[in-house]
């Protein structure tokens, strides 16, 4: 997770392109959640909600799990009949769930208003308290 000189490694796009998906799917769909390596892939390519859109191989985005599993950013279970991805964003960047969201978004799309994040987050937390 941190280079040679203690600094934290950025993630590149496509990285932090799994990393949000399966964060925001985790908040949507958590009866879903962890996802399979199919149901990722089809997150990370998802047209709607995504900025820039992506078009990413089930071997692209296998690749990118082992290596972020490897760096210790997302955890992969092996089951009997598929293997299911989670994250470790909350646990290693000490996030809580509004923070994950907000988070969320703005790895997802491009630049955006407070507005914009606020309308965004609402399927995911409730701002209001």
């Amino acid at each position: 997770m941190e280079t040679e000189d203690h600094h934290p490694k950025l993630l590149t796009p496509e990285e932090a392109r799994v990393i949000a998906s399966l964060m925001e799917k985790e908040l949507t769909t958590p009866n879903n959640y962890p996802l399979t390596l199919n149901s990722l892939m089809a997150a990370c390519n998802q047209k709607s909600n995504r900025e820039p859109v992506m078009t990413m191989s089930e071997g692209q985005v296998g690749n990118i799990v082992n290596k972020m599993a490897d760096r210790g950013l997302l955890f992969v279970e092996y089951g009997e009949r598929a293997i299911r991805i989670s994250h470790k964003a909350r646990s290693n960047f000490k996030l809580d769930r509004k923070q994950q969201a907000v988070l969320t978004v703005l790895m997802l799309r491009a630049p955006q208003t407070l507005h914009d994040i606020l309308t965004r987050t609402g399927r995911m937390v409730d701002f209001s308290d």
